[in-house]
């Protein structure tokens, strides 16, 4: 199961699902726009409703997460608050290359308690599961 989503040039993201390896895969590229983000929530809620969580972990890649707006940051608070009350049995992330944007996504993760262990890349999440 994959579905991908794009708009304009600056932003993509993918869901997955990799069964053999029980992952459920979000990968966000470039900055999120208001639309994409509200979009990328729907899209969420589908896909997930299509496995059991507590069977699963779920991988977020964002290496080529960049900078978010100010007024986006609530919008990837509420992604991670969104994941959380999924359930997932363990929860796995990459950082974004850009140091502004993980120092975003740091600050969030932190006011969230959001239990992710983080590692250099999605294909190195896949090795260990």
């Amino acid at each position: 199961m994959k579905i991908s989503y794009q708009k304009g040039v600056f932003s993509l993201y993918k869901i997955e699902v990799n069964e053999s390896k029980k992952a459920f895969i979000v990968i966000v590229d470039g900055f999120i726009q208001e639309e994409e983000g509200m979009q990328f929530l729907t899209d969420y809620k589908s896909n997930v409703s299509k496995v059991n969580p507590k069977e699963y972990s779920m991988i977020i890649g964002g290496e080529n997460l960049v900078v978010s707006k100010q007024e986006m940051l609530p919008v990837l608070g509420q992604a991670i608050s969104m994941y959380m009350d999924t359930g997932f049995k363990k929860y796995f992330g990459t950082y974004p290359k850009s140091a502004i944007a993980k120092v975003q996504l740091s600050k969030i993760v932190k006011e969230k308690n959001f239990d992710v262990t983080f590692k250099d890349s999605v294909s190195e999440i896949l090795e260990i599961l």
